[in-house]
């Protein structure tokens, strides 16, 4: 990250009369989080000299547990069902895409057509080790805790004054969320040195931590529970252990499962003593398996990710979506291969 960069990205926001920022469908903590920061930085900063028309865009309902985050000012995002409001319209229109978090318009569901056929600078800010081939401008770091930490040290760049208490906070959260806490992704002293310069600038750290690991509702406690109890599952592969467990379409139905029941339950399952690498399945209708994948120090999950299940993401913490097998069958693909990354 440089200056000659900072100023590239504040000249194509301030030459767009049509902007659309956007994250990826499923939000966590570093997506909202960038997202929020955006918006806010934008208010404070860029609508003092352009005059645009702007548009925030998350493809899918946040989770309970993140709704706070765009608390009071949830008619400045476009938002899941939204979309039948004018997002044909938006994307056809728009002369610069900022998109966040995410490396390409598959990530963007039902608005990735759009963004494929649409004629816009598209910019990309992203801390993913994929990225497609379809943005004119990126700003790139796959050294940084998240996009949360990219942003930060981008729009102090271009003005540290325009920083307020909540871009502060959203950014903290998304450093956090994409940290677990601070337990992954989070070797570098650049990032406590954002962390330092966010709490100078009012981030509230115990608060934030508060909202996103201790204010989940009760059915998820309940549904943790049963995985935890039930479903987890410990083998031995070469001498190494690796967990995982999975978790059918009726059994979330029993559990009134909600966006954002199993965000960091996979943690409970890399955290045993012993275990390497953990994997969760989940079936999200009869045709959609969502896998995440955990792994341990140097051993790099999102080559696995990628070569069987045609996913990917950060070498410690990858996923996937399978279309055309079953629970069962992921889990043997799992079983007979992961000895590859030991």
């Amino acid at each position: 990250m440089n200056q000659d960069l900072a100023n590239k990205f504040e000249n194509y926001i301030l030459c767009a009369r049509s902007i659309v920022v956007c994250v990826h469908k499923s939000p966590d903590p570093d997506a909202v989080g960038s997202l929020v920061a955006m918006q806010r930085f934008y208010d404070n900063h860029f609508a003092k000299k352009h005059d645009a028309e702007i548009h925030y865009i998350i493809p899918d309902e946040l989770p309970d547990h993140l709704q706070w985050m765009i608390e009071g000012e949830r008619d400045k995002y476009l938002i899941d069902d939204d979309f039948q409001k004018g997002g044909e319209r938006i994307f056809n229109d728009a002369e610069l895409i900022v998109c966040m978090d995410l490396a390409d318009s598959a990530r963007i569901a039902m608005y990735g057509p759009l963004f494929d056929k649409s004629d816009a600078v598209k910019v990309n800010i992203d801390h993913h080790p994929q990225i497609c081939d379809d943005f004119d401008f990126v700003v790139r770091d796959m050294s940084v805790s998240s996009t949360s930490e990219l942003l930060f040290t981008l729009l102090s760049l271009i003005s540290v004054d325009s920083i307020d208490s909540c871009i502060a906070n959203a950014l903290y959260a998304g450093i956090l969320g994409d940290t677990g806490s601070f337990s992954y992704s989070c070797d570098k002293p650049s990032t406590y040195y954002v962390v330092a310069e966010l709490l100078t600038l009012g981030a509230e750290v115990e608060k934030i931590h508060e909202l996103l690991f201790n204010n989940y509702p009760y059915a998820r406690t309940q549904l943790l529970g049963y995985v935890l109890d039930k479903k987890l599952k410990l083998v031995k592969v070469n001498n190494e252990m690796v967990s995982y467990y999975t978790l059918s379409v009726s059994e979330l139905e029993e559990y009134h499962y909600k966006p954002g029941y199993l965000e960091n339950v996979i943690n409970y399952a890399l955290n045993i003593k012993g275990v390497k690498v953990a994997a969760s399945f989940v079936q999200r209708n009869n045709n959609l398996i969502r896998i995440s994948l955990r792994s341990k120090g140097k051993i790099r999950i999102n080559e696995f990710a990628s070569n069987y299940f045609n996913g990917g993401g950060h070498p410690n913490a990858s996923g996937a979506t399978v279309y055309d097998k079953s629970l069962e069958e992921c889990v043997d693909i799992y079983l007979k291969n992961i000895q590859e990354v030991f």
